[in-house]
């Protein structure tokens, strides 16, 4: 039998390979496997029963987040996070807070929580973040690891009740995950969920996107300027704005009706505060251009 080999990296194989077969029969060897003094054969036996779907074993697997072997706790923990139910999320949880629990194993925890795919594990993650320094940065590098519209959605909504500090510590998350976060804000903000707008809006400026976003207004091509400009209405921030009133002499006609559309939003009561700053800004050329920008748009309104 296979799975009786001396070599434990022989049996690890084998058992990797098991899953393709279909055949449920070998489940029960594979869950005795769990108990195999190799290392990598209790890393293969887990995995093997998460393709197998035999979630019920693998909910019961928790115990492994304690093997003495760091790589399989980690193993452990991505197979529980990515494969357990809402339920486990909660144990993690408790792990986490227990002040009597190793590091070791906290670590372990939290990266089963940053492979979950349960919205609840994101809320841990943020408490974590923000109650525990010992493990703030672990949680921080694994919210920084999420990718789906779903984790990202609930970051977000984690921001309107946040207090400063945990605002920031989020921003800085977004920071993290780099151009790939951006797009996916980018996105979120494009849906025009009004529940959300102010935070996305927040993550954009505090992460550079909105700057970066106004450099490409001096792009050479006029359909790279038109959609900087679009996003820039669509974001409607007094960053985005000091880039809008740049553009209100460009040079193509459609990115100049992009502009003055968007100035129609400073002569609403939302807008007012973001005009009078405008007029006010420390550099010059803002305040020039934000008044040129206004008389245009008044001259256009008495020429309609």
């Amino acid at each position: 039998h296979l799975l009786s080999q001396p070599d434990g990296r022989t049996r690890a194989a084998v058992i990797s390979s098991l899953p393709g077969t279909s055949k449920k029969e070998f489940i029960k060897d594979i869950r005795t496997a769990l108990k195999d003094a190799e290392p990598d054969v209790r890393i293969a036996s887990l995995w093997a029963l998460t393709e197998f779907e035999d979630t019920k074993t693998v909910n019961q697997s928790f115990a492994m987040l304690r093997d003495p072997v760091e790589r399989v706790r980690e193993a452990a923990a991505r197979a529980l996070g990515s494969f357990g139910s809402a339920a486990l999320v909660k144990k993690f949880d408790d792990v986490l807070l227990d002040e009597h629990e190793v590091l070791s194993v906290k670590y372990a925890a939290i990266k089963g929580l940053g492979a979950s795919r349960h919205n609840e594990a994101v809320d841990v993650l943020v408490k974590i973040m923000d109650q525990v320094p010992e493990l703030e940065q672990a949680a921080m590098n694994e919210l920084a690891r999420q990718r789906t519209k779903k984790s990202l959605t609930r970051l977000v909504e984690q921001m309107k009740d946040a207090e400063p500090t945990l605002r920031d510590k989020i921003a800085t998350v977004f920071k993290r995950m780099g151009e790939e976060s951006e797009t996916a804000v980018r996105a979120l903000l494009q849906e025009d969920i009004p529940s959300l707008k102010d935070y996305l809006v927040e993550i954009l400026d505090s992460t550079g996107y909105t700057e970066s976003v106004i450099r490409k207004l001096s792009h050479r091509e006029p359909d790279i300027r038109r959609d900087a400009a679009d996003f820039l209405s669509l974001v409607g921030s007094k960053a985005a704005f000091r880039g809008i009133v740049l553009a209100a002499r460009d040079p193509d006609d459609e990115v100049r009706v992009k502009v003055t559309k968007a100035l129609e939003i400073l002569n609403s009561p939302s807008g007012k505060e973001i005009l009078e700053d405008l007029k006010n800004d420390p550099e010059r050329r803002i305040r020039k251009y934000t008044l040129w920008a206004l008389e245009r748009m008044k001259a256009k309104y008495l020429e309609d």
